[in-house]
């Protein structure tokens, strides 16, 4: 006999989350989060933001302001950034979908 258990199912996305970037030439970007707005509820939190791309392996992108280098290698040619982090659980969530996000934007 089990008591007080709970299950949180999470269903991942179709796919990751991916932005690509070009530039005319090849390019060091700069790459700065802002504009975060984590889950309403709060027994759920996202944490530990990173990305990666061919280049510039894992990197973090923990906070708003927090920045990261994007290189590309090649002009006028998609260069995938992929985004990934972990959601924290302190408690059971309310049964429905949640979401939470933030901001990119790139300069250079």
């Amino acid at each position: 006999n089990v008591t007080d258990s709970t299950v949180v199912q999470i269903t991942a996305p179709a796919t990751e989350g991916v932005v690509n970037v070009q530039t005319p030439a090849p390019a060091t970007l700069t790459m700065t989060r802002s504009a975060t707005s984590d889950f309403a509820d709060t027994a759920m939190s996202l944490t530990n933001v990173s990305y990666r791309t061919a280049t510039d392996g894992n990197n973090a992108l923990d906070a708003d302001n927090d920045t990261g280098t994007v290189t590309t290698t090649v002009a006028a040619t998609d260069e995938a950034v992929t985004f990934g982090g972990v959601v924290n659980f302190t408690d059971t969530p309310a049964d429905g979908t949640h979401t939470a996000n933030f901001d990119v934007t790139f300069s250079y």
